[in-house]
């Protein structure tokens, strides 16, 4: 593995228990966060110097109006509102030229966060009563 896969987030067990949409949101800026984050380092010398807040503080503002372009409520996302980001921000981030290897782990990182939401640590919907 190389050190740029080695720096790469990985949503821990603890982030994942007692999932909520808030909480979702939150991880899901996270990941935004630190899949562009290591992008940029990967791409480019020039954006090494890039302070980690400053790149934070873009990322949640650009979720932000990502939600607000879609119609979505960023206060008060549901389990639907964070499917519909996560998949957009993979979109967004294959369009901007985030390198595979990069993209491809930070969408396993949504889709256990997702799975967490909708139905529990091991992605399993709760069984139907009858």
């Amino acid at each position: 593995m190389s050190r740029s896969q080695d720096a790469l987030w990985r949503v821990s067990e603890d982030e994942l228990r007692d999932m909520n949409p808030v909480r979702a949101r939150d991880l899901i800026i996270e990941c935004f966060f630190r899949t562009q984050s290591q992008a940029l380092r990967v791409s480019s010398e020039r954006h090494r110097d890039v302070r980690d807040r400053e790149l934070r503080d873009t990322m949640c503002v650009a979720l932000r109006l990502r939600f607000e372009d879609l119609g979505l409520d960023f206060e008060n996302p549901t389990a639907d509102c964070i499917g519909t980001i996560a998949d957009e921000l993979t979109r967004e981030a294959e369009i901007w030229g985030t390198p595979v290897h990069v993209l491809e782990h930070h969408i396993g990182e949504l889709r256990k966060i997702e799975s967490c939401l909708r139905g529990g640590p091991d992605g399993r919907r709760p069984a139907a009563s009858h």
